[in-house]
């Protein structure tokens, strides 16, 4: 199901601390690129046939024509969501970061960060948040978080481990 995110005006991006027992019950889809970053605890999410298990320090990027959803998470779960509109990926990226372009790239877009590259990252995104009212610091530095998480999951020193689902699961779906 694709759904339309909903920007406050002048937004170019969003964020915001997700935390447990929010589930999602159906698989969705957007036009905007989403990035997650687990903080705390352990989580499932299902991307196609693909199963993306998240610990603290997992980077797990979302492309707009992969539906996505989120299945299980540890009573302690914690992650940052960070979405981009795609008008501004596409001007910040066309020269910089070409993948983050795709609407469905081929390969593994989750990493495991090191510790202090995760916990770099998380406060970026916690000052982020906190500027969500002042649209010119948010748009400024929504821009520098999209090119230091492509930044970071380019230096990762892993793909976090993935496995397919049963098919079962995956005709359930449909």
């Amino acid at each position: 199901m694709k759904q339309k995110l909903k920007y406050p005006s002048g937004l170019e991006a969003g964020v915001w601390l997700h935390r447990h027992p929010t589930q999602m019950l159906h698989t969705h889809r957007h036009e905007d690129l989403e990035i997650n970053l687990a903080v705390r605890g352990r989580a499932t999410y299902l991307i196609k046939d693909q199963r993306y298990d998240m610990i603290a320090g997992t980077l797990l990027w979302l492309f707009p024509d992969q539906e996505h959803l989120l299945i299980e998470q540890s009573p302690d779960f914690q992650m940052w969501i960070m979405v981009w509109r795609r008008q501004s990926v596409r001007r910040l990226c066309r020269d910089y970061a070409p993948t983050l372009l795709a609407r469905d790239p081929e390969g593994n877009f989750c990493l495991q960060l090191s510790e202090q590259t995760s916990r770099r990252l998380a406060l970026l995104y916690s000052g982020l948040h906190q500027s969500m009212q002042d649209p010119r610091r948010l748009n400024a530095g929504a821009a520098y978080a999209l090119l230091e998480s492509f930044a970071a999951s380019r230096d990762a020193d892993r793909r976090a481990p993935l496995r397919r689902v049963h098919p079962a699961w995956s005709r359930r779906r449909d």
